[in-house]
């Protein structure tokens, strides 16, 4: 089967290990995570699992050391649908997806934590979330590991990362929503306005929009998303309520990506070592 190039969203989180039972005494955070994650995982094995809510969680150590380390994380999917199949395309001849009992349909994703930055990051899987799974598996083994969304204070810093801004979309509060004025045929039937979005084209990327987007004043939004390229031409967003920043990376995924592990992890090193070097965080 031909390998294609498939864009996936790379999330980033500011990893802290937590005071708890078993934590490293230094105030260094970037020695407590070492010993905090050379500590869960560390009978030796390349497969640890554990249970919640009668689900399998698994974590696959494909490379940790004093630096980084870099793994895949699965959930078992439990509600397989009896009504699907694997077809054979040239003989037409057809099987069960799963055909003993051994075996286990899991969603999964990779992700990456640097120790000497804090910074983690993970290919976004909605079928599988690492943050909370990673975190009960810490807390399981007597460690406390805190997730923080990936947080930019210097708004205007963050804006000028963007070569290009291609869309703004304004959420308002419900509050600051309700003071628009509804249409007339909808006003007449009783509906009132409970959530307000505006979503604007940016045609010309220019400096003044930076500066009004600076402006703006708290209260009023309770989102206001920024899209557009990186001087990199990578896809970024940027929140500037919340704070929240994300890149989406290309990384090549195949029919089976785990054939590219070194492309995966260098790209994931190299996401982090974009945001170090900008220092957003």
């Amino acid at each position: 089967m031909e390998e294609k190039t498939c864009e996936k969203k790379i999330h980033f989180y500011r990893a802290i290990s937590e005071p708890s039972f078993k934590a490293s005494e230094s105030t260094n955070n970037s020695e407590r995570l070492r010993d905090l994650f050379n500590g869960v995982f560390s009978e030796g094995k390349s497969c640890y699992e554990y249970d919640n809510n009668d689900v399998k969680n698994r974590f696959e150590i494909l490379s940790i050391d004093n630096k980084e380390l870099f793994a895949t994380y699965s959930k078992e999917e439990v509600s397989i649908n009896p009504l699907m199949q694997i077809r054979d395309r040239i003989t037409n001849a057809t099987e069960d997806i799963l055909n003993n009992a051994q075996e286990a349909l899991e969603y999964y994703t990779f992700f990456y934590v640097n120790f000497s930055n804090g910074i983690l990051a993970v290919i976004f899987n909605k079928q599988a979330s690492l943050d909370n799974a990673l975190r009960e598996y810490c807390f399981e083994k007597n460690y406390r590991l805190s997730l923080l969304p990936f947080i930019a204070d210097d708004k205007e810093s963050v804006l000028h990362l963007f070569k290009k801004i291609k869309h703004i979309t304004f959420t308002f509060t419900k509050e600051s929503a309700s003071d628009y004025k509804c249409m007339p045929e909808i006003r007449d039937s009783g509906i009132e306005i409970d959530g307000l979005q505006i979503k604007l084209k940016v045609s010309k990327h220019r400096e003044s929009i930076i500066k009004y987007l600076v402006s703006l004043r708290d209260g009023i939004y309770s989102s206001v998303k920024v899209d557009g390229k990186s001087n990199d031409d990578i896809d970024q967003s940027f929140d500037l309520i919340q704070k929240s920043f994300m890149r989406k990376s290309s990384i090549l995924l195949s029919t089976n990506p785990k054939n590219h592990l070194d492309d995966i992890k260098s790209a994931m090193q190299k996401e982090i070592n974009k945001i170090s070097h900008n220092k957003i965080i």
